[in-house]
């Protein structure tokens, strides 16, 4: 029952091509949604709004719910879509979260490329940005500058 209603929730919020999925200390559940086939076609159209987005769920699995709490990316359009590969990552340091939207993302003048944010939930502040053009990868990770006892 639990994996009919869940379906029902990502099918109604249009979760499309899933990576990365993670669960938080709140006990949610986040994920990266490419967004891939949305509108059943991988390559944006004329008035297609194509995004991509880090998403988080709560499942209840007592009551048998799944309800979205958060989402990034959406609004950001197709500066923000990765059709494929990408990655969320919760900080434990701040509870922000790392979002690597991987590649394809639009930054205008015809220049693609991949796109890391890290951003507050709470507020959506981000607090960093990279934009790497003509660069594809897999997953982000943060890393310190200095490994400890240096």
């Amino acid at each position: 029952m639990l994996l009919m209603e869940l379906r029902d929730v990502v099918i109604s919020n249009g979760l499309w091509g899933v990576h990365d999925a993670v669960l938080l200390p709140n006990g949610h559940y986040m994920a990266f949604d490419n967004g891939y086939g949305r509108y059943f076609t991988m390559i944006p159209k004329e008035g297609q709004n194509h995004f991509s987005r880090a998403v988080e769920y709560e499942v209840d699995e007592k009551n048998m719910t799944v309800r979205q709490i958060w989402e990034y990316g959406r609004e950001r359009g197709e500066s923000f879509y990765a059709p494929a590969r990408s990655s969320t990552k919760y900080m434990p340091q701040t509870g922000n979260r790392l979002i690597g939207s991987a590649m394809l993302n639009d930054f205008g003048g015809g220049k693609y490329g991949a796109r890391i944010v890290e951003l507050n939930p709470e507020t959506n502040e981000v607090y960093y940005e990279v934009e790497l053009e003509d660069a594809i990868f897999q997953r982000v990770l943060r890393m310190p500058l200095y490994p400890d006892g240096l």
